[in-house]
């Protein structure tokens, strides 16, 4: 017997469905933790310390500033101006209307969630000290194997990847983060249902296998001990909630490693400190205009100069300054700024209702859902394909945060397609609010990502913010061929595609990424880029470079990577320190000698 949609409302009840159910999951103690936050002493400077004039401002504090931050700190008179505000574990909302009351906007510029919308592609980043290491799923893997010796790089990273240089660069990056993955030994269902759908399809025929990622996690390696860094971390409890920001204080984010080594090493940090512009003066200098940022929303300018200025605010955030720079200061920029912006090919699907228990419903810093209940790291494995005649991608298991597990029952309930008498049961187990037994817990949530053509574009909106547009990237080649990999496994358990959450719940076409890139794309001149190998930005206007502006993030990738770019954006950043160090300090002393 199966039901449509129309039929099963009715049946349950309009009413119930849309506004009488229980909106606190069943078994969220909200008063009670499960495990005390470690405790964190603040990086942040005082307001007071913030000098007129410093040798270097990094702007941002994502990986590519607090890399820069990290290594120059030692050499330089260093400042980092970060626009969000500091976050501690224990501080981060678990509850639906705790992530809706941190979302960032004009009202409330210290949001944590920076959730941008497009005419096509929507972006969702954070902001705060750490940037989106503090709700990202922190999973730390390679490229393909030739993906540095591509044509859109310069020939001296293709020379340095060919002679093992940027290995050097990778190992310093690993070295820092101390990554860990999964071991089978956890059981965690989600993980493998991940590895059957694989090895079913695998058997079918498709070029696809799975493996077990490294993450940016504490999982064994420190009990409620300092890392290699001085900060206390807790192991992960395997709750799930690593996208909302981690409460229990397991994730290995920026404010655990880099941050604290720049500090150590002399580096004042800034928060609440944005900056709109910058002007390049005539003594080579540059002036940053910029806003110190209060939580209701008022705000106080502020005026700053340095020698050198690196952008490091993420692929919108320093394409957006530079092209508000070029329109209100008149910096001269290459005409490619805000073009080649990739979305990774980044698509968010879900398996629905399907016949195995997969454990997705994450419980945040609380007691489980029940005993021995366990989700695991947002995202700890991933499905990769090897395709013959295409370029690699990825499709990752994900969970569902503690603050959304309601709201995503409900919303996949009213959606449900045909159903059989066994989809209802669970379909009502999720409605009465009262099992772990329910549909949404028969569930895979898909994160896929892979090569799309890149060929998006970052404009300014009429408030001067920066956007991204792009016809029809939901029909990116390269996006298609990720969503329809994603049908197949969800083919395999009899679940319901649920192929964009953004589409079928709340209209529209967009796509949302996750992982912006590009804007300020690296080349070899004016014509080709807009930075050199060494993030240096291009001056059209003198056929080089603006001596001491650089860019260091995301922004400055070619195009997509086609998998998590966590760690390929750091061994880019840890070059650029390298030689930023090698061009100022080493080569200046040669010349005094």
């Amino acid at each position: 017997m199966t039901l449509n949609r129309r039929t099963f409302l009715k049946g349950s009840g309009t009413a119930m469905a849309l506004g009488t159910l229980p909106i606190t999951a069943p078994s969220a103690q909200a008063d009670t933790l499960a495990i005390e936050p470690p405790p964190r002493e603040s990086l942040a400077s005082a307001r007071s310390e913030l000098k007129p004039s410093w040798e270097v401002i990094i702007i941002g504090s994502g990986y590519g500033g607090s890399i820069m931050a990290a290594r120059l700190a030692e050499h330089f008179d260093l400042a980092v101006l970060e626009r969000g505000r500091e976050w501690h574990p224990g501080e981060f909302p678990d509850t639906f209307g705790g992530v809706l009351g941190e979302l960032k906007g004009s009202h409330h510029p210290l949001g944590l969630y920076d959730y941008i919308p497009g005419a096509d592609v929507d972006v969702l980043v954070g902001s705060g000290l750490g940037g989106t290491s503090l709700i990202n799923a922190n999973v730390l893997i390679d490229p393909e194997t030739d993906y540095f010796s591509g044509s859109d790089w310069p020939e001296s990273i293709r020379q340095d990847h060919q002679d093992g240089i940027l290995d050097n660069y990778r190992r310093q990056v690993l070295s820092v983060f101390h990554p860990e993955a999964i071991h089978d030994s956890k059981g965690l269902l989600k993980t493998r249902h991940l590895d059957s759908s694989s090895d079913r399809l695998h058997q079918q025929g498709s070029p696809v296998t799975s493996t077990r990622l490294n993450l940016a996690v504490n999982i064994e390696a420190f009990d409620n001990e300092p890392n290699d860094h001085g900060v206390v971390q807790r192991t992960c409890s395997l709750c799930g909630d690593c996208v909302t920001g981690c409460n229990v204080g397991a994730k290995s984010t920026l404010d655990t490693n880099y941050l604290p080594i720049a500090k150590h090493k002399g580096a004042r940090i800034f928060t609440q400190t944005q900056v709109d512009t910058v002007e390049k003066r005539a003594d080579g200098r540059y002036q940053l205009a910029g806003r110190f940022l209060n939580s209701d929303g008022s705000f106080q300018t502020f005026a700053l100069t340095a020698r050198h200025v690196i952008l490091a605010a993420g692929s919108l955030g320093s394409t957006g300054l530079l092209l508000r720079s070029r329109l209100q200061t008149g910096l001269s920029i290459p005409a490619l700024l805000g073009e080649c912006f990739s979305g990774n090919a980044d698509i968010l699907s879900a398996n629905y209702n399907q016949q195995i228990k997969t454990n997705v419903l994450g419980f945040g810093n609380h007691p489980p859902l029940a005993e021995d209940y366990r989700v695991g790291p947002t995202i700890t494995a991933a499905a990769r394909y090897h395709p013959a005649s295409s370029a690699e991608f990825l499709i990752e298991d994900a969970a569902i945060p503690r603050a959304l597990v309601d709201a995503s029952r409900y919303a996949a309930a009213l959606d449900a397609p045909q159903l059989s008498i066994p989809k209802i049961r669970r379909i009502l187990r999720d409605l009465a609010g009262t099992s772990t037994q329910g549909a949404a817990n028969h569930s895979m949530v898909y994160l896929g990502m892979g090569k799309d053509q890149s060929i998006g574009r970052i404009e300014l909106d009429a408030s001067g913010n920066p956007k991204v547009v792009w016809p029809d990237a939901k029909n990116d080649p390269g996006v298609n061929t990720v969503r329809q990999a994603m049908q197949e496994h969800t083919a395999t358990f009899d679940g319901s595609h649920i192929q964009n959450p953004r589409s079928q719940w709340f209209g529209g076409n967009n796509l949302i990424t996750v992982h912006p890139l590009g804007g300020c794309k690296i080349g070899t001149d004016s014509q080709n880029g807009v930075v050199n190998h060494k993030g240096q930005i291009f001056d059209p206007a003198s056929s080089g470079v603006h001596a001491g502006l650089y860019v260091c993030d995301g922004a400055i990738l070619p195009g997509a990577v086609g998998v998590n770019p966590m760690l390929t954006i750091s061994i880019l950043a840890e070059r650029i320190a390298d030689h930023f160090i090698r061009d100022n300090i080493q080569n200046n002393i040669q010349g005094n000698a």
